[in-house]
């Protein structure tokens, strides 16, 4: 008898077990499209717990579209989508600034949104007196994971050959170098022998402390300074940090990457040319001791920065999405 009933019950749970498992494996298929975010360009550098953060969203929407992930001087789009296939140019890209958008829009991506950088989106945070004086901190170009090159060390022994030229202008100088270049020892080794100290913020990847730690970084130090106009000169400046570029950039010593058809990007030495030209007083030889806040909010697209309720409207994220 006793036998008969464990069977029974044995067989009820292995049922309810099966259409349990039938029910989540249905609801995650049927919900897939609205949770649970998986686009790593939406994850880089923690934008999209920024967005959760700053619009108090607790269900774990998916962003309806992918975001601009750094600075660019192109389009902002960093997936690489072919020209004339029309689901590409129906997908929605939330972008930076009007350059991103223009040029989105001139190569037929008419689903384009500015909302400024994520960087804007973090919460306030009050300005840092009492930083080093005259320490610099420096942010060269860096390779990604997807780089093979092997010029990337000539092009920090050029580098750091110009940051010596300054070097005395300053009581101390740290370098923060991406993580791929941090583990690499013939990269550290040349900033060691010339007494200058390194650090890194890490993994890109869904790191949700990316953004924080770069303030944290940069508000104990003076100046910043790069190569080359990135993310990190633009957000330095937002912090009302004294930005400038100068160096021989290190990005002229990587061979340009070959695209898809859908973008003709500009070259490394064309964008140093025109952005030299577009803003000469962040250069080193118009510098001044100043602090240029507006350009930040000009290449960031302060203008476009929404509120929760417009991020929440744009992203989808709402019940009426699920229902």
């Amino acid at each position: 008898m006793n036998y008969l009933k464990d069977t029974i019950y044995s067989s009820i749970r292995k049922k309810l077990y099966l259409k349990k498992r039938k029910l989540i494996n249905y609801s995650k298929k049927k919900f897939s499209n609205i949770f649970w975010e998986n686009n790593i360009d939406n994850l880089y550098y923690g934008h999209y717990n920024i967005f959760r953060k700053y619009t108090n969203t607790v269900l774990p929407y998916k962003v309806n579209g992918e975001l601009q992930h750094g600075w660019s001087p192109n389009s902002g789009i960093s997936s690489f989508p072919i020209l004339n296939d029309n689901q590409w140019k129906n997908n929605r890209y939330y972008l930076f600034n009007d350059v991103n958008k223009q040029k989105c829009m001139k190569m037929g991506f008419k689903n384009t949104i500015a909302i400024g950088a994520p960087f804007l989106y973090l919460p306030k945070i009050k300005e840092k007196k009492s930083y080093f004086p005259k320490s610099l901190i420096l942010f060269p170009y860096h390779s990604t994971e997807f780089d093979e090159e092997k010029s990337l060390n000539i092009g920090y022994e050029h580098y750091l050959e110009s940051i010596g030229k300054i070097s005395s202008k300053f009581k101390s100088i740290t370098a923060c170098l991406y993580w791929k270049d941090y583990e690499n020892q013939d990269i550290i080794d040349q900033f060691h022998k010339r007494k200058i100290k390194t650090s890194s913020l890490g993994h890109r990847d869904n790191n949700p402390g990316f953004l924080f730690n770069f303030i944290n970084l940069v508000n104990n130090y003076e100046y910043v300074s790069s190569d080359y106009f990135s993310s990190a000169v633009f957000y330095s400046l937002k912090l009302s940090k004294k930005v400038f570029i100068y160096g021989q950039p290190i990005a002229f010593h990587y061979k340009d990457k070959v695209y898809t058809d859908f973008e003709e990007k500009l070259s490394a030495k064309d964008t140093y040319k025109i952005y030299s030209k577009k803003y000469p007083e962040l250069l080193w030889d118009n510098f001044n001791n100043k602090t240029h806040i507006q350009i930040a909010e000009i290449e960031l697209g302060q203008k476009f920065k929404k509120s929760p309720d417009q991020i929440r409207s744009l992203f989808e994220w709402n019940l009426k999405s699920v229902l």
